[in-house]
């Protein structure tokens, strides 16, 4: 093995390293992911079937985006061979119309430059969408989600202010609006006499911390 800088980096800084393996069907893509441990970490813990199991779904996922990317390539291909054959139909067909007398304001020459434009702006956009990452797809994926939580937060508090289209509750009868009174003017009482008893025993340094009851 001639000498790698990046390999003996790695080296001191990780102590343990595993490989997994992946392989799609779907787009021919294989490949194997590397995983990197401290020396000083527990191996009984890092080999335990919990964290092993960990490791296979990593590896799963990250085996699923590398795969991802080469149909995504020929997608987008395939729409920009898709719109090149549009814009080509599109000519022939003004240039038949022209021909028969249909269309008489029809410029070939500017049409062409048209489409060229229209060509650069589409490669653009898909040279642009090319570079667009799983990061990139994540942070819009947490807009998005962001946004949904943000309306249904809104529509909720929206419901509770407005009561939720429900009926106010009844009216208390007298004697249950006396019970209260009675039971708050105790309890506030109550703890008011402790709370000087306490101030009482320890000359004004220790109080309960009570709002203003008037």
């Amino acid at each position: 093995q001639p000498f790698n800088l990046r390999l003996n980096i790695l080296a001191e800084a990780f102590g343990l390293a595993t490989g997994m393996y992946f392989n799609n069907a779907n787009s021919s893509t294989k490949g194997i992911v590397v995983f990197y441990a401290r020396g000083t970490v527990n191996f009984d813990l890092v080999s335990s079937p919990s964290n092993l199991e960990y490791l296979r779904s990593s590896t799963d996922l990250i085996g699923g985006v590398v795969s991802w990317e080469n149909p995504r390539e020929n997608a987008i291909k395939a729409r920009k061979e898709d719109l090149a054959a549009t814009w080509r139909r599109v000519r022939l067909k003004l240039l038949a119309l022209k021909r028969i007398g249909a269309l008489h304001n029809f410029d070939a020459e500017k049409y062409d430059k048209s489409q060229r434009k229209n060509g650069a702006l589409a490669e653009a956009i898909a040279a642009h969408e090319e570079k667009v990452g799983l990061k990139s797809q994540i942070v819009g994926a947490s807009i998005r989600l962001a946004s949904f939580v943000e309306e249904k937060s809104s529509k909720t508090v929206s419901k509770m202010v407005h009561g939720g289209r429900q009926s106010p509750p009844p009216r208390l009868a007298r004697n249950q609006v006396i019970f209260a009174l009675m039971g708050c003017f105790l309890s506030l009482f109550t703890l008011s006499g402790i709370n000087e008893l306490i101030k009482d025993g320890s000359d004004n340094d220790l109080s309960i911390l009570l709002g203003p009851l008037g």
